[in-house]
Parts: structure tokens; C-alpha cells; sequence
């Protein structure tokens, strides 16, 4: 898994993707897009 962050025009995004380079997660909050990351057994539901 792996994560990047995209800056825009007034804050911060987190995207967390899996190994075939899905999205898991979108987020604002770094703890939350890390605890996706470092959890790499949550299935995702798309």
C-alpha cells in the first residue's frame, strides 16, 4: 500500500492506495489515512 498527499489551494489531502493501485481511502486526517496504510488486511468496499 502506499500513500501521497495532494496539495490544493486551501488544505491538504491523503490518498491511500492499495497494490494493484485502487483508491482505499481519501482523507484530510493524516492519522486516519495512516491507520488505513498500516493496516493493509481492511478490505475495501468498492
Amino acid at each position: 500500500m502506499k500513500m501521497i498527499a495532494l496539495n490544493g489551494p486551501h488544505h491538504k489531502r491523503y490518498v491511500v492506495f492499495n497494490n494493484k493501485g485502487k483508491i482505499v481511502i481519501i482523507t484530510r486526517n493524516k492519522s486516519t489515512a495512516k491507520l488505513f496504510l498500516n493496516n493493509a488486511s481492511i478490505k475495501s468496499a468498492a
